[in-house]
């Protein structure tokens, strides 16, 4: 399948900084591909540049095969979602979503304007509203008017930057499915910029996670929770315990790693070989905090904090070299006691190793 957009080694600099370093990515037609990072990551700015609001320094962006880098705006027949929602203060919600099938690019007749308009108020639920200004709406009917006014003129592509970032939680949690919903209707491309992880794992086909400008890693949710490619998109995605290690041996889909004087085993990976440095990593609600289970792993510590959170108990513990692993126990039990000598354990399944140039001078952990 084609690609409906390419973004090609994408660069942008402000004076020495890039804001990207090469970003490549491409999103399959029909696609939800949400960019995730931190601030500064560079998630807005591949935004801005695929929008026409601003040039980069080089790099592509093809839509349906054609370089669209220096066409202006105007011209992409692209939608866009800002987090601020920029409508206009003095025209009714219906003039909002109709003003851009009233500009030369998009203009179409009375009845048409009409159809599209009242088509599209069905769609994002905003029938009902047509007369409201955007000071008599909720933050969520002016988001739905913003994205209503944004799918109006059918865009090739749906830019979404923060659009939920202003709403409250539960808001919040409600726009995601509606978005959901909408993109599902519709089989329209989105790129969707957020830094929430959950967000993002909830709405997206497909995650591109950013870091300093470049792309860390492209993949479903479960790809990159379950098989992160590196330490940052391992921490960033999710909860992540690491320690790293000195493979001793391998035998039978089965890596032992050398961790201090401990002995812990992850499955086997491609490419690696004995004496060669990695890092484990586990996720929290892999490990539990008890007596170990018959061949798991297993390291002692001692509970710095447990938190009763209803849905999970969240338990610190600390290693013997002062590592603090979390644990993230389903159902939720009463908690433990702070100070309590423990063990932690966990399945030896649920264990994926990361390549790492980290020195293994420096880990202590006694068994």
């Amino acid at each position: 399948m084609n690609a409906h957009l390419r973004i090609a080694n994408l660069v942008k600099r402000y004076g020495p900084t890039a804001a990207l370093d090469g970003v490549s990515f491409e999103v399959e037609p029909g696609e939800l591909k949400v960019l995730l990072g931190p601030s500064g990551s560079g998630k807005s700015t591949v935004l801005k540049c695929v929008a026409g609001l601003i040039s980069p320094t080089s790099g592509r962006i093809l839509l349906r095969g054609q370089d669209i880098t220096d066409i202006p705006i105007h011209q992409r027949k692209i939608g866009l979602v800002m987090q601020g929602y920029s409508l206009f203060p003095h025209m009714s919600a219906y003039d909002n979503v109709a003003f851009p099938l009233r500009t030369p690019m998009h203009r179409c007749g009375q009845k048409e304007l009409q159809k599209r308009v009242a088509q599209i108020f069905d769609l994002t639920g905003l029938t009902g509203l047509e007369g409201q200004r955007p000071s008599e709406l909720s933050g969520g009917e002016q988001q739905r008017v913003a994205l209503a006014r944004a799918l109006v003129f059918s865009p090739e592509v749906l830019l979404l930057d923060e659009p939920l970032a202003a709403l409250d939680r539960e808001l919040r949690e409600r726009m995601q499915d509606e978005i959901r919903r909408i993109h599902t209707t519709l089989g329209m491309t989105i790129i969707y910029v957020t830094h929430d992880q959950a967000e993002a794992m909830k709405v997206a086909d497909r995650i591109a996670i950013l870091n300093r400008g470049q792309v860390a890693q492209v993949g479903s949710a479960l790809e990159l929770y379950e098989s992160p490619s590196n330490e940052f998109v391992a921490r960033f995605l999710g909860g992540a315990n690491l320690l790293t290690g000195r493979v001793i041996s391998i035998l039978d889909g089965v890596i032992k790693v050398e961790v201090g004087k401990c002995e812990l085993r992850a499955p086997s990976v491609d490419g690696l070989c004995q004496d060669a440095l990695v890092t484990l990593l586990v996720r929290p609600e892999r490990v539990r905090v008890a007596v170990p289970e018959a061949d798991s792993n297993c390291l002692p510590g001692t509970i710095i904090n447990s938190t009763y959170l209803g849905s999970a108990l969240q338990t610190d513990v600390s290693l013997s070299d002062g590592t603090v692993w979390r644990s993230s126990m389903t159902p939720a039990r009463s908690s433990f006691k702070a100070g309590v000598t423990t063990n932690i354990h966990w399945q030896i399944e649920d264990t994926h190793i990361l390549p790492t140039q980290q020195s293994v001078n420096s880990l202590h952990l006694e068994a």
